[in-house]
C-alpha cells in the first residue's frame, strides 16, 4: 500500500474485507527480480536492497494495522504462479469472496476444411531437410 492507502487505513476510513500479503523469501524475490530480463536500470542488488528497506519501513506498519484488526491474510508466494493463484483463490473461497475473472475472448469459428485439395496450391515436400540457417550469410 502506498500513500493515500496508508492514510486511509490509519484514519479508519478504509472499508475493506482483508489485506492479502504475498509472503515470499527475500532470496526468491531477488531471484525473480533479477531474472525478469526487463533491462531496467534499477534491477540490481543495491536497488533491490533499497526496495526491501522501503518495504519494511512503509508497508510492514500497514500490515501490522491490518493484522491487529484481524484482516491480514497471508499467501505463500514462494511457489509457481499457478500454485500462488490456487492458494489465493482458495483464500477468497474461504472468505466467501470469489474474485471474478474477465470472460475469455471469443475466438472466431474455425473454417471448414476443404474436402479436396486445391490443385493450384503445390504440396510441400516434407521429406527435404530444412537448410542450415547458420551457414547462410
Amino acid at each position: 500500500l502506498d500513500g493515500w492507502e496508508r492514510e486511509m487505513v490509519h484514519s479508519g476510513k478504509m472499508n475493506t474485507k482483508f489485506m492479502l500479503y504475498f509472503e515470499c523469501a527475500e532470496e526468491e524475490c531477488l531471484k525473480r527480480a533479477m531474472g525478469r530480463n526487463q533491462n531496467r536500470a534499477d534491477d540490481n542488488l543495491e536497488s533491490f536492497k533499497k526496495r526491501i528497506t522501503t518495504y519494511i519501513s512503509s508497508t510492514v506498519p500497514v500490515m501490522d494495522e491490518f493484522r491487529s484488526r484481524g484482516l491480514l491474510r497471508k499467501v505463500d508466494a514462494n511457489g509457481t504462479p499457478d500454485e500462488v493463484w490456487d492458494l489465493t483463490r482458495q483464500l477468497f473461497l474461504e472468505e466467501g469472496t470469489v474474485p471474478s475473472l474477465p470472460p475469455l475472448p471469443t475466438l472466431p469459428s474455425p473454417q471448414p476444411a476443404l474436402s479436396t485439395p486445391d490443385p493450384a496450391v503445390p504440396t510441400p515436400d516434407l521429406s527435404t531437410p530444412l537448410p542450415d540457417l547458420d551457414a547462410i550469410s
